[in-house]
């Protein structure tokens, strides 16, 4: 025999269900997006509250961000390794892109925010928190057994059961925690039926009196605030840091390749000087001072070769540094160097 319910005894399922479904359906996209807000609002306030000048705002995104790293595909990682044309930076466009690509760089962005997450977890502890523990719907059928023998009675029992939580912590050092369940069953017998409800309703309320009450409970939000505060100071020096090392290393390459060029004239002026020597030795030039010229080419070359190598080691350590791939030809601006001669050393006034 077809089994049907009755109309009316369906209305209470959506009521069950509805509040769970509701408190399910947020995705998880959403709490990322609420997430980034709060820790961006932390991190703001911390900045004004203890930087003396304004900073800019902390974005740890990157253009991978929103890539799928299950999907990532190889053309993607390699993009950015292939070689190209020859990359000519001036020192504010190296900074500006140390700022985009130092790996060093986006490690701090990435703990300042970790430190700012850390207290938005802190921060929930202390706030109402309203949990579905989810519904569930049970149908079950069996045939009975007649006097005769035969089986022609059908039972059926339909039960739909639901949670919810509230939980509820205090700066006191107490706690709040109610739960509530309910149980909604309905019994078929043949054409008859019966339907019935439990509901269950508990809730614990604790207060420390004497340890863990105060102050000392709100330890760990107060420990989460400082680690902020000290996270702000931390990658603010960072970035004067940055900036210090970056206009550094860039004025080393351009003294190293200085010294490139004078290693080499040196050398060529000295195989000339080396060349004459040979020819005059032939008639006037004692055979020591011919091995002098000698010895002085040779440790003319070698001190250019090594001011070669010195500086190919830096600017592959400044490509390491920025970013950039290794195979790349990267040029820097001659005039910066001229510049900063020219401008000389600015007087210190002496009190």
């Amino acid at each position: 025999m077809p089994f049907h319910l009755p109309g009316k005894s369906l209305l209470f399922i959506p009521a069950v269900i509805a509040p769970a479904w509701l408190l399910s359906s947020c995705s998880t996209d959403n709490y990322v997006r609420s997430a980034d807000a709060e820790v961006r609002g932390i991190i703001e306030h911390n900045q004004n509250l203890v930087l003396e000048t304004p900073s800019a705002p902390v974005v740890i995104d990157t253009e991978y961000s929103e890539l799928n790293p299950d999907y990532l595909q190889p053309e993607i990682i390699v993009r950015d390794r292939q070689v190209g044309e020859p990359m000519k930076l001036s020192l504010t466009e190296a900074i500006e892109l140390s700022v985009r690509s130092r790996r060093e760089y986006q490690n701090q962005r990435e703990s300042l925010y970790l430190a700012a997450l850390d207290l938005t977890r802190a921060r929930h502890d202390y706030t109402p928190r309203i949990t579905s523990l989810g519904s569930q719907a049970t149908l079950e059928s069996a045939r009975l057994r007649n006097a005769n023998g035969n089986y022609d009675e059908t039972s059926r029992d339909l039960a739909v059961g639901t949670r919810a939580s509230f939980d509820q912590v205090f700066i006191t050092g107490g706690a709040l925690a109610v739960d509530l369940a309910q149980d909604i069953f309905k019994f078929y017998l043949g054409g008859s039926g019966s339907s019935g409800s439990t509901r269950f309703l508990s809730a614990r309320l604790t207060q420390p009196l004497l340890r863990g009450r105060g102050a000392i409970a709100t330890e760990n939000l107060t420990q989460r605030e400082r680690n902020v505060a000290y996270a702000v100071r931390t990658y603010s020096r960072f970035q004067q840091r940055n900036v210090i090392d970056i206009t550094s290393a860039y004025f080393r390459i351009l003294q190293e390749k200085d010294r490139v060029r004078n290693e080499y004239s040196s050398y060529q002026n000295l195989v000339i000087f080396a060349d004459r020597a040979r020819a005059l030795a032939e008639d006037r030039l004692p055979r020591f001072q011919l091995d002098q010229a000698k010895q002085s080419e040779l440790r003319a070359r070698a001190r250019y070769i090594s001011a070669v190598n010195s500086y190919k080691n830096l600017v592959d350590n400044f490509k390491i540094t920025l970013g950039l791939p290794l195979g790349g030809e990267l040029l820097l601006e001659d005039s910066a160097l001229r510049s900063l001669a020219e401008a000389g050393l600015p007087p210190i006034p002496f009190d």
